[in-house]
């Protein structure tokens, strides 16, 4: 009977669907202190908004971004990606600076429609 059981759970921790991770939208590094990308930065990176601040005198390089048809990643002014889109960029633009610009928040998708009907 003891060893039924055990088969029984088994049984039933195999049979439980789980449900799989979301895959990453977008991986980025910031450089808080540097405006040409060198230097140790930060990763940035998940699904949907992520709040990370990169201050003015800082630069930001986008790595992958798999959630936007063309690879866009946005910075916004505000946290949780409120305020004003500040910076519309991609893998293929490579390092950007932001000698002048604060960045709250970063998002894997660009503030604007992506289908080139609307």
């Amino acid at each position: 009977m003891r060893v039924q059981s055990i088969f029984a759970l088994a049984f039933a921790a195999v049979a439980t669907a789980q449900t799989p991770d979301k895959p990453i939208e977008f991986v980025m590094s910031i450089f808080e202190k540097s405006l040409t990308c060198e230097g140790s930065g930060k990763a940035v990176f998940g699904n949907g908004c992520q709040d990370r601040t990169l201050p003015k005198g800082g630069s930001a390089l986008v790595r992958i971004s798999t959630a936007s048809k063309y690879g866009f990643v946005t910075g916004y002014s505000g946290t949780n990606c409120t305020g004003t889109p500040v910076v519309v960029f991609t893998k293929e633009d490579g390092c950007t600076s932001f000698d002048d610009l604060e960045v709250k928040s970063w998002i894997g998708k660009p503030p604007f429609s992506e289908d080139p009907t609307v």
